[in-house]
């Protein structure tokens, strides 16, 4: 069998092998035919069915590390106004002797083409078509055969074509945003694989063959690893022989969910995702807390405390406990306010495609020297060369204890927004962790 499809290969190669213009073809008991579903005016629609014999296959518009997927080209082209082909989702096979991932067709699979003609220039009722295509068993023959789909010149429907292609177009991916039934929760990148975390809705019940390719332009070609679902979670692992970093790449993936499929245009998030589940998040809110309490403790956090004191001092002067309760609530909404808005803002940036990382301003020489030019002239102040004045209404208004009073929550507020500002670049022991876990969530 091996040396007669070798001999067979060896005459296609130098030679093209071509049929005489029909709607079918076949060759090594596959088979290959044109099938008209309809025609609207000027569209056609038809589907290239290939009807293949055990352990030939063909390939996919995708096709992997190797192989060809199926060409159309027209003789009469000055004749087509557009094309269209829709490609079903595939199955995946990857040779581990040598390392190579392939997206095929298997047994049978119709391809849906939908033509627009400019009829009106159309000498006959007919349109020649060349399919150039790759089939493979142990070896891969080019094949490259001429076509003739005839069709009437009034619009027509043929009820049993269209119901097989329809059973196909079923398969063909649509886009993951137009459902609202699962939800992308991120695409996370470690090392040569890609953990694409998904969640769906109560209505949802995900089945356990789970897929996904990932599909973009001199990236490596990853392979499905495992999928699994854990409550309304679902994880699908993606695995390539070659690391390398694709946080800054537009990826394409298509995903194969309960039996249907979709693509997806996403960026990986992060390189790191943390596995979270109900204890390991109540680990994370104790060390949290514990890094909260040490941060306290730090130099540039520190100095803080001795404000805050300074200002319970001034309105302890008031003789007032209520005053002391509601400063040190105010003080806390302050902090808290201005931490909500810096989530609000780094999800605002996550949600329109800007990365967000921790410490990630450092990198950039503008932040950088705008530091460089606030600690100057800090420093300037410090030798004296120039004070900084408040204005006299605000010295006045600091020395008058009624004002304080009146003025009890935008001060303390106020002062809860400050000392934020100034603490936040301290990391203590245990921060890091809690804020990769913000960030990646």
């Amino acid at each position: 069998m091996i040396v007669r499809l070798f001999f067979i290969f060896l005459l296609l190669l130098f030679s093209k092998f071509t049929l005489s213009v029909d709607s079918k073809y076949e060759f090594e008991g596959n088979k290959l035919e044109l099938l008209l579903a309809k025609k609207n005016d000027n569209i056609i629609k038809f589907g290239l069915h290939f009807n293949l014999a055990k352990d030939w296959k063909i390939y996919w518009i995708y096709p992997g590390d190797s192989g060809s997927p199926p060409k159309l080209s027209f003789n009469n082209h000055e004749n087509i106004k557009s094309v269209k082909i829709s490609w079903p989702l595939p199955e995946e096979e990857y040779d581990k002797e040598v390392g190579l991932v392939s997206r095929i067709y298997k047994d049978e699979i119709i391809i849906p083409v939908e033509l627009d003609i400019r009829e009106i220039s159309l000498e006959k009722n007919s349109i020649d078509i060349q399919v150039d295509f790759q089939i493979c068993k142990e070896i891969c023959i080019p094949i490259s055969t001429n076509l003739s789909l005839e069709y009437p010149k009034i619009n027509f429907y043929d009820e049993k074509n269209s119901n097989l292609i329809k059973k196909y177009e079923e398969n063909i991916p649509t886009d993951f945003y137009d459902q609202k039934r699962i939800k992308l929760v991120g695409a996370f990148q470690k090392k040569n694989k890609i953990l694409i975390e998904l969640i769906t809705n109560n209505k949802e019940n995900i089945g356990s063959k789970n897929y996904a390719y990932l599909i973009g332009k001199n990236i490596p070609n990853y392979r499905n690893l495992e999928s699994e679902v854990n409550g309304k979670r679902i994880f699908i692992t993606l695995v390539s022989d070659e690391a390398r970093i694709l946080s800054n790449e537009k990826l394409v993936f298509y995903l194969s969910l309960n039996n249907k499929n979709y693509y997806l245009k996403t960026k990986i998030d992060n390189h790191n995702k943390p596995n979270i589940n109900q204890k390991s998040l109540l680990f994370i809110i104790l060390i949290s807390f514990l890094g909260g309490v040490i941060l306290n403790f730090m130099p540039c956090v520190l100095p803080i405390l001795g404000l805050k004191i300074t200002n319970f001092l001034k309105q302890a002067e008031l003789r007032d406990p209520l005053v002391l309760r509601f400063s040190s609530i105010y003080i806390s909404l302050g902090i808290i306010f201005t931490f909500f808005l810096f989530a609000l803002i780094t999800i605002i940036f996550k949600f329109i495609g800007i990365s967000i990382g921790w410490g990630i301003q450092f990198q950039e020489p503008i932040f950088l020297f705008f530091l460089i030019i606030i600690l100057f002239l800090f420093s300037l102040n410090l030798f004296g060369l120039f004070n900084f004045t408040l204005p006299n209404f605000k010295t006045n208004f600091i020395r008058d204890n009624n004002s304080i009073r009146k003025s009890i929550f935008l001060n303390n507020f106020l002062t809860g927004v400050v000392s934020t500002l100034l603490a936040t670049p301290c990391t203590a022991p245990f921060v890091g962790t809690a804020v990769t876990l913000a960030l990646s969530q």
